[in-house]
């Protein structure tokens, strides 16, 4: 990948410049730079290393997308909410299939498990239900292979079954993938956005944006180690797609009204016995939130 003196793109004009090289920002590049729009990139540190390299790695199937804060009898009288949760979830499946079929050699299959419990929010027929369905949405390409069995069954396959709770007395089992380094799909990505003719420029922060009649001018530093220079550049679109720093993108709005609110959460990673490598656990929690044990390497991924 070609990095070029910031001072080269002095007074650059760009129909689009993108702010964040995260998954995100490296796919809107490919596909406008494949588009013919003359596109530039910049990140103000590397390819992939904010959130893209810090997930769960999961490339999930979006049950948990058709969960309603409401109760289900409640359902008719919010169409249009649930029909904006089933073309989400179809979407997250439509992507999945993508990924699988395009990048097999980026992502590991890893068996799931869905303990039933006595006491769950959602009943197991309804559960089976909400599996189907999402099957269904994605148009079976890459099918879930969802399937229950009772306990003793998913015992003889799975020691992390075995050490599930008495309570549980029958068990989901389905298959999610999960990706190897992801880092390395923006890096692909990225380089495929150049290869289409767009300009990658990582370690390049934005000091400033202002509008100019119909374009918008963007002020450019060199971040990299030991490097100086500044630079102009003009868009006549500006994306920014620097995920939870959005609101530390200078704002030429005017309004500084903060887009990103955190909430709080907790996950761990553990190494759990050798027998449970490999396998992983979906659930729900007392407060019918999605609760999930990922697979990771040697380790486990637990939360939130």
């Amino acid at each position: 990948m070609e990095r070029l003196p910031l001072e080269t793109l002095e007074s650059q004009n760009y129909d689009v410049v993108i702010i964040g090289a995260g998954a995100v920002g490296c796919a809107s590049a490919r596909q406008l730079a494949g588009r013919g729009f003359k596109t530039l990139l910049i990140d103000r540190g590397d390819i992939g290393a904010g959130t893209s390299s810090r997930s769960s790695r999961m490339l999930y199937s979006g049950l948990g997308y058709l969960v309603a804060k409401y109760p289900l009898w409640q359902i008719p009288f919010h169409p249009h909410d649930m029909m904006q949760r089933l073309g989400y979830t179809a979407e997250v499946m439509r992507c999945r299939a993508e990924l699988v079929q395009e990048m097999p050699h980026h992502l590991t299959k890893h068996t799931f498990f869905y303990p039933f419990r006595q006491a769950d929010q959602y009943a197991p027929w309804l559960v089976n239900i909400g599996f189907k369905l999402v099957e269904g949405l994605g148009g079976w390409k890459v099918p879930l292979a969802y399937r229950r069995i009772d306990r003793e069954a998913a015992e003889k396959n799975s020691a992390l079954v075995a050490a599930l709770d008495p309570q549980v007395k029958s068990v989901a089992v389905f298959e999610e993938y999960m990706y190897a380094w992801p880092e390395r799909i923006c890096v692909d990505t990225a380089l495929d956005a150049e290869k289409r003719g767009a300009t990658i420029r990582n370690y390049t922060e934005v000091i400033g944006i202002n509008k100019i009649t119909e374009h918008w001018n963007i002020q450019l530093r060199e971040c990299a180690p030991e490097k100086h220079g500044l630079a102009n550049v003009q868009a006549k679109i500006v994306i920014n797609a620097a995920g939870p720093w959005v609101d530390f993108v200078p704002d030429a709005g005017g309004e500084n009204q903060k887009r990103i609110i955190g909430i709080k959460g907790i996950n761990v990673m553990v190494r759990l016995p050798e027998a449970f490598k490999g396998q992983g656990l979906e659930a729900f929690s007392r407060k019918g939130e999605p609760y999930y044990v990922f697979p990771w390497r040697d380790f486990h991924f637990i939360g939130p």
